[in-house]
């Protein structure tokens, strides 16, 4: 019945604004007789407790805590929660991945950029008509110099974007761009990007445990477990191979919810569970159920049938010597011990039932015995069938023998854009690769002379542009103020030191607006990048519920467009992290 229960909670979550909580709370209860295996219903009467009584934590911590303890009766709601939270974890993997190694990489460009430039020709004749008059002989210098300028920011370009026009997809590019700035990086940096890595590597088993649920709808698996523990009709079982061993189960199955009544419909069935396996509990609690059901349809003088009672207390005792705490075979036994007279057994197997239950409303105690204590029970056959219950099966196995999981590719969001036509199995080689090279060219590059910028005035230069300019391998802005110190004013040194302690913490102002639409944005171009990620981490699963605020797969039909609804803890997660990342820019806005 978990359709309609879907169905239902999907109706209490529209109508819980008009209902009053003691009304949703009745409902939510009542939701769960319907389906006591789907997860859900659990849920949502956790929420209809605190919704009664604030704090009533510790009905709605049980009611969570048998929601959980469902999901492992209800595999289905398992496989479409598992893919629903790893659609959100995967989209949030690469949208933090995304803004982490973009900005890092803005946080290198100029040093990227001025290496490349040396690359290129005319470096010369631009840095020595810097410091020469600008004398029409090195016009043409200056000129040629601005050309190349222009042609290396384009090489830029064209390098950050060489994956992606290679048809390797944008998330490759971003990879690639963490390779471009490695000899830069220090430390900390390092290890940021390595983590930042591996969540792209969590990219591909994700994908493929989203794919689950559309291959499982289509499968026999879901079939056998539909006719197992819901419902099953013709055209599903059609579906199904006759060599099946649990097609005999689910015919069975079939014909019992066509004519429960019909006790030639009932021999049928037992014939065709005849041909399933003796041992299988499944069948042997099929076989007591209907067992049971035939002894009251073949009353006489108001006396359940023996043999057909026999028959199912032998089915029940079987279960029992292998699973001593099932809790549908204890019913069953109990039930059928009633009907059999043997009081002191059915009070027996009520007392282990008791003990074993799932159900914390323990009245269907009562109504049981209420029903069976009638003279005209028989009467009343389908009121003591509905008390019974199919025996828990191990619908793990069912689900491993009926599908195959080498079948599935992944799948992702915009898969097309992000990772092109890259093989999608082939990325966490990729990712490790990358993981691996990343510190390896970090220290190469140590024994080179790359661009750097000075610590004492911030600076932008290298090795061989400061030979270049002054003829030694020392910062020319320090050089120049050393020198000018000599022959200005203590005026002038205050202006021009003002002015530009002026200029820089403008531009602090206007980049620390700007990085507050990214949290973590500041943190990452200041050098703090384990704050940075942690801040985008945060902001990017929160702002991933707020996008997929309804689930991919539905619990109880794997399409798309479940009931779930917005919760407020998403959005108030997504304010904190911006609120964190304004305050954490103040505080280091020197940083």
């Amino acid at each position: 019945m978990s359709d309609v229960a879907g169905v239902l909670l999907f109706a209490l979550s529209k109508s819980a604004s008009g209902l009053s909580a003691d009304a949703r709370l009745s409902l939510s209860q009542q939701a769960i007789m319907l389906a006591p295996d789907f997860p859900p219903l659990y849920f949502n009467l956790a929420r209809a407790h605190l919704a009664n009584d604030i704090w009533a934590i510790g009905a709605a911590f049980r009611a969570l805590a048998d929601g959980l303890k469902a999901y492992t009766r209800h595999l289905p709601a398992f496989f479409a929660f598992m893919a629903n939270t790893s659609v959100r974890l995967s989209t949030a993997f690469v949208l933090c991945f995304a803004m982490f190694s973009l900005f890092v990489f803005v946080r290198y460009l100029r040093l990227f950029a001025h290496d490349v430039r040396d690359v290129l020709p005319a470096r010369d004749t631009a840095l020595s008509s810097a410091l020469l008059a600008s004398t029409t002989q090195n016009v043409g210098g200056v000129v040629l110099s601005r050309f190349f300028d222009l042609i290396g920011f384009m090489a830029i370009g064209v390098l950050y974007f060489l994956p992606f026009l290679c048809g390797l997809g944008i998330v490759s590019t971003l990879l690639f761009s963490l390779l471009l700035i490695a000899p830069y990086m220090k430390r900390r940096e390092l290890v940021a990007s390595v983590i930042a890595c591996v969540l792209v590597m969590a990219e591909s088993p994700l994908a493929i445990v989203a794919e689950v649920p559309r291959s499982l709808s289509q499968s026999r698996a879901f079939l056998l477990w539909q006719c197992l523990h819901e419902r099953c009709s013709e055209g599903d079982l059609a579906r199904l191979p006759e060599d099946d061993p649990m097609f005999n189960i689910a015919s069975s199955l079939v014909s019992i919810q066509k004519s429960p009544d019909n006790e030639e419909v009932l021999a049928t069935a037992f014939s065709k569970l005849g041909l399933a396996s003796k041992d299988d509990e499944v069948s042997l609690g099929i076989v007591g159920n209907m067992g049971i059901l035939l002894a009251l349809l073949r009353c006489q003088e108001g006396k359940p049938d023996k043999e057909a009672l026999q028959g199912a207390t032998s089915a029940f005792e079987r279960i029992l010597q292998k699973y001593p705490e099932n809790e549908g075979a204890l019913r069953g036994l109990a039930v059928s011990a009633t009907l059999a007279g043997d009081q002191s057994r059915a009070e027996t197997m009520f007392q282990r039932l008791v003990q074993v239950t799932r159900e914390r409303d323990l009245s269907f105690l009562p109504k049981i015995r209420t029903v069976l204590a009638r003279q005209d029970v028989c009467a009343h056959h389908r009121e003591v069938v509905s008390f019974l219950e199919m025996p828990e099966v191990e619908t793990l196995s069912v689900y491993a023998k009926n599908l195959s999981f080498k079948e599935l590719s992944g799948l992702v969001p915009k898969q097309g854009f992000l990772f092109g036509s890259l093989m999608f199995q082939a990325l966490p080689f990729v990712v490790f690769i990358v993981i691996l090279i990343l510190p390896l060219i970090n220290q190469v590059s140590k024994r080179r002379s790359i661009a750097r910028v000075c610590p004492r005035c911030g600076e932008l230069t290298c090795r061989q542009c400061s030979i270049i300019a002054t003829g030694f391998d020392y910062c020319p802005r320090c050089i120049e103020e050393q020198v000018r110190s000599a022959f200005s004013g203590s005026r002038d040194i205050g202006m021009a030191s003002d002015m530009r302690v002026y200029s820089v913490m403008v531009m602090k102002r206007y980049a620390g607006i700007a990085m507050a639409f990214v949290p973590g944005a500041k943190e990452v171009l200041d050098g703090r990048t384990g704050t940075g990620l942690l801040m985008m981490f945060m902001f990017a699963m929160s702002a991933t519920y707020v996008m997929l605020a309804q689930d991919p797969y539905d619990s109880v039909s794997f399409a798309g467009g479940g009931g779930r609804e917005l919760s407020l803890l998403p959005p108030i997660v997504m304010v904190l992290v911006f609120v964190w990342s304004v305050v954490d820019g103040l505080v280091h806005g020197e940083g």
